[in-house]
């Protein structure tokens, strides 16, 4: 090791109580060399002996020093001019390649100008300079050195060069930077659940984002980040809205209220997904995120799932780099707004389907109500004028029948008997008008009394048996001897619904059989007292019903198609009342056809036998 005396000369000058040599072990130093333990001082020696025997003790230290310590020299511009092997271990720089660079070759980049300047400022005064440095490798790893920095000066007092005494702390430095981290990270979490707690009930995205924005900017730790915003992707527009600010001028805000894509660095965070410091401000990232401060901002983007909504803005109140705790900070504050965002976003949307759902079910009541209002009042004007018309109308048919009896000429006589067909019929299409309103209008009473029922049906076929025969049909009934000779029941409607049942059978039927059948048969699903069911089934070798025309052929003032209107006659009100009374009557109506081989026509009703 050179320059031992000037080493020593300079720890003395630093020390800050004399050192007291004590027995040192043998150890190997640079040179390869063994150092003998030190002497220990005779304070009654001569002079000569105590300069003989110091000499040996500052050597022995400075040979400790160089084996424990990174140690180096430089000139008075701060070049290198001597370095020890600890120096170059951790620097991974070989000798030649360090002797004659300046210092600033192991900068880090981490410390700021201003740093290196005071470090210099304090020892070019002749001042010893203490502090801890984070340098960069030849590899390009970093390590933490715990520097003195100190001016070697002639017996005149000027200072001739500088040495460096170092400290290898990396770990130290490492293991407190975990603690900060986890500090932090500990800090975050307590933070940013303040933040998802915060109630969005009641309350609009701009305020809930606004509270979030209060939060972060009052947190601890944030340094020069002291107001920002937060910015809402508009994909239609291709526009950035600001909906919510913290401490940001007035006027500052209202100039960067909405951001065209194109005027910012919407489209860096929309790729990359990453932060984006735009801290040199150029032309169109100066009429957005740069209007509060003249050093630039923070630009983090706000994800919801891999889509990018927004932006949030952090300005930069000092010249100040933001350091890595801060971005992460942001960062994870971000990703809370994108949560919170895309709850409340959802919750609006759910909350206007609800609104538009409750409403149109508001307004399809309404319209329920003035249906039904609109068909109570049609109902009542049927009934109305069907019992009004009834009234006259069988006062002329009686008249009709009257006249009749009177002595008439052929031709007469047959006018009178168009005219009672005609006035029969039309009685007979207001009993299907009345009949159907009342139906509708829940004024139609069902009476149970005791039926036989064979001799009903023999009733009901009796006058249908000369129609038949002026057509060529032949009118066939059969029944059950397994069926109660009694039944209970009402035997105006039954009779009414096999009455227009025959008749349509005979009516759209032109050669064949009229076939009346009553059997028992099995209970529909839904019956759950096991009780004996029947089937009324009449059957036509008519011509037929399409499959189409089936399903609306039960239906009100329906039938099979317009032509059977035209060629036929009729209403469409039959089938509609024989539907509704069976239905009263708890049991099923049906059919079975084919075009141009006849239809079945069939209802089923509970047998409840007169006991």
């Amino acid at each position: 090791m050179q320059n031992i005396k000037e080493l020593r000369n300079q720890l003395s000058r630093v020390m800050n109580e004399p050192v007291r040599p004590t027995v040192i072990s043998k150890m190997q130093v640079s040179d390869s060399k063994t150092v003998q333990p030190a002497k220990k001082i005779n304070t009654s020696s001569s002079t000569a002996a105590n300069t003989v025997d110091n000499d040996l003790v500052w050597r022995d230290v400075a040979q400790i020093a160089d084996v424990h310590s990174i140690i180096s020299f430089s000139d008075l511009a701060g070049n290198i001019t001597q370095v020890n092997e600890n120096f170059v271990r951790l620097s991974k720089y070989s000798e030649s390649e360090l002797i004659g660079q300046p210092h600033s070759l192991l900068r880090s980049g981490f410390h700021p100008k201003s740093f290196f300047d005071r470090m210099w400022n304090t020892i070019v005064s002749g001042n010893n300079w203490k502090g801890t440095i984070k340098n960069k490798a030849k590899d390009g790893s970093h390590y933490w050195v715990k520097t003195l920095i100190t001016p070697i000066k002639d017996n005149s007092g000027e200072i001739v060069s500088y040495a460096s005494i170092r400290t290898d702390v990396t770990d130290l430095v490492e293991m407190k930077s975990q603690k900060q981290q986890l500090e932090h990270k500990a800090n975050n979490i307590e933070i940013l659940n303040r933040i998802y707690g915060i109630s969005r009930q009641n309350k609009s995205l701009n305020d809930i984002v606004l509270e979030a924005l209060g939060i972060i900017f009052s947190a601890r730790g944030l340094g020069g980040l002291q107001s920002g915003g937060v910015y809402l992707a508009d994909k239609g527009e291709k526009s950035l809205k600001l909906i919510a600010n913290y401490n940001m001028e007035a006027i500052a805000a209202e100039e960067v209220r909405q951001i065209c894509f194109e005027d910012c660095t919407y489209d860096q965070n929309s790729v990359d997904k990453t932060l984006v410091i735009p801290v040199n401000i150029n032309e169109n990232s100066g009429k957005c995120f740069a209007h509060s401060s003249q050093y630039g901002s923070i630009n983090i983007p706000i994800m919801l799932g891999d889509e990018l909504i927004g932006v949030l803005v952090a300005y930069l109140d000092d010249a100040s780099m933001p350091n890595q705790y801060e971005e992460e900070f942001l960062t994870d504050f971000a990703h809370v707004l994108g949560v919170i965002t895309g709850f409340k976003l959802r919750e609006d949307e759910l909350m206007l389907a609800r609104q538009s759902a409750e409403l149109a079910a508001k307004k399809a009541h309404e319209a329920m109500i003035e249906a039904q209002a609109a068909e109570q009042a049609k109902t009542n004007f049927l009934a109305t004028m069907s019992h009004e018309l009834r009234t006259p109308l069988n006062g002329i048919t009686g008249m009709l029948y009257s006249i009749q009896q009177s002595p008439l000429n052929p031709e007469q006589l047959e006018d009178m008997q168009i005219a009672i067909s005609s006035a029969d019929l039309l009685v007979s299409l207001l009993s299907d008008v009345l009949d159907f309103s009342k139906l509708e209008y829940g004024a139609v009473t069902l009476e149970i009394l005791p039926i036989d029922i064979r001799q009903l049906v023999k009733e009901t076929l009796v006058p249908f048996r000369g129609a038949a025969q002026e057509k060529g049909l032949r009118l066939i009934y059969e029944h059950s001897e397994e069926l109660p000779n009694i039944l209970l029941g009402d035997p105006t409607r039954l009779k009414q619904i096999a009455t227009n049942l025959v008749s349509n059978a005979i009516k759209f039927t032109e050669s064949g059989v009229i076939h009346v059948s009553i059997n028992y048969c099995e209970p529909p699903g839904n019956d759950k007292h096991d009780t004996k069911w029947a089937i009324t089934r009449v059957t036509d070798t008519g011509i037929g019903i399409p499959l189409e025309a089936q399903e609306r052929i039960f239906d009100r003032f329906s039938q099979a198609d317009n032509s059977t209107t035209r060629q036929f006659g009729g209403t469409g009100l039959g089938l509609a009342i024989c539907k509704q009374l069976v239905e009263r009557m708890g049991g099923e109506i049906g059919i079975t056809s084919e075009p141009g081989k006849g239809s079945c026509f069939w209802f089923k009703l509970p047998v409840i036998p007169a006991d």
